[in-house]
């Protein structure tokens, strides 16, 4: 039997966690990418004189890009932090769990864009 393996195997789901969140936030800037364009088709089939996308504020390839980086990042990042908590399991001695500092960041970004996503779906309904 492997010494640690329930704390081997817990370390390697939270990678896997990670990593299938990075994932989904990529694809979640493709998403709004696609967003705009089906925007402005329904503009078009409408004929409406009227912007559908004039009540966002930023761009969506900005955002799109935003979300793409921020993915990539969080995959870069929880690599990083498997093999440090792998670590740690290793040397069997007792030490901090480390900063949060990133998931704080990564939790207000996700609430801005939840903000952002009402401000342009208010004007277009």
């Amino acid at each position: 039997m492997i010494e640690h393996y329930r704390d081997y195997a817990a370390n390697e789901r939270t990678y896997l966690a990670w990593v299938r969140t990075g994932i989904t936030v990529m694809a979640l800037g493709f998403i709004v990418a696609k967003f705009e364009l089906f925007l402005l088709a329904l503009n078009q089939q409408l004929g409406s004189s009227r912007n559908l996308l004039s009540g966002c504020p930023i761009r969506h390839e900005l955002v799109s890009v935003a979300f793409i980086v921020l993915g990539i990042l969080m995959i870069i990042s929880s690599t990083v932090r498997f093999f440090i908590t792998k670590r740690k399991i290793d040397e069997v001695k007792p030490s901090s769990f480390g900063s949060i500092v990133f998931h704080i960041v990564l939790s207000i970004f996700m609430v801005i864009f939840g903000f952002y996503l009402i401000v342009c779906l208010s004007h277009v309904f």
